[in-house]
């Protein structure tokens, strides 16, 4: 899992896109509407690769525990985030 594996070209800072997507709101104890529903989230994010993040979260409707893939978008984002991050940390 990517977890704990920096992005590529990290100079400083050991920054993950895990770490950005917690930044964005998407971690453990947090509330949040993905896919029209609300959940409340019982895990940090999970990368499997790159491009696919899961949270674990519980349906607020139903009370199911449920897996939940972060959208496509928002790892995207999150991915430049961090690689531009990592490109300007010297100039701080």
């Amino acid at each position: 899992m990517l977890n704990h594996i920096p992005f590529r070209g990290a100079m400083n800072e050991n920054i993950t896109i895990c770490d950005v997507i917690r930044r964005l709101g998407y971690s453990k104890d947090s509330q949040v509407k993905l896919y029209g529903e609300v959940f409340e989230l019982v895990s940090d994010p999970i990368a499997v690769t790159r491009n696919l993040v899961f949270v674990d979260g519980i349906e607020k409707k139903s009370g199911t525990l449920r897996r939940i893939r972060i959208p496509l978008p928002l790892v995207f984002m999150a991915n430049q985030a961090g690689r531009f991050k990592h490109q300007h940390s010297n100039y701080r």
